[in-house]
């Protein structure tokens, strides 16, 4: 039993691992699509991706605080006993983290119209869509070929389409191709 216990623990840890690289593997792949997409030099994006990340992160300080408060009102979930002035109070905050999110925007918007060109800005609110599109196409593609037996080899990220080594796919992802 204890032999069990220990390699279901190992087993846990290692896909923790995996599931770790992952993300990490996709991260870096993003960057590098994304420096690909907005054209960008080494001196830009030496001064674009630190204030991507910081971006990132005030976003995603927003979003913790908005799942704190939801997670609140999950919890008085099918009871009745808010009163109108607790609402109010919740749905003000609903609203200061949209403001917040869209000033955060702004900002940035504001601060990469600085170390980019116009061209090169305005590909920035694009460019996240297309990238989670090409994710969903490469995952469709992967579960297909799993499905009809696994005749041809997955593509690796930076094979897909849209990437100009790749000779199936192409295009300048500038020109209307996906990241």
């Amino acid at each position: 039993m204890k032999k069990h216990i220990i390699l279901l623990i190992v087993f846990s840890a290692f896909l923790a691992t995996l599931a770790a690289q992952d993300m990490t593997n996709i991260e870096n792949y993003r960057i590098y699509k994304m420096s690909e997409y907005l054209e960008l030099t080494p001196g830009q994006a030496e001064t674009f991706f630190p204030l991507l990340r910081q971006y990132e992160k005030n976003v995603a300080e927003i979003a913790k605080q908005e799942n704190s408060l939801y997670e609140a009102l999950k919890a008085r979930k099918g009871k009745n006993d808010m009163s109108e002035a607790e609402m109010n109070r919740v749905m003000e905050q609903v609203a200061q983290f949209e403001t917040q999110r869209t000033q955060l925007k702004q900002q940035f918007m504001q601060q990469s119209g600085k170390m980019l060109s116009p061209g090169q800005a305005s590909r920035i609110p694009f460019f996240e869509k297309e990238f989670r599109n090409e994710l969903k196409q490469q995952f469709i593609q992967r579960q297909n070929q799993q499905n009809q037996g696994g005749s041809k080899k997955p593509q690796t990220p930076g094979q897909g389409p849209g990437n100009p080594g790749n000779p199936g796919g192409g295009g300048n992802p500038g020109q209307g191709g996906r990241p």
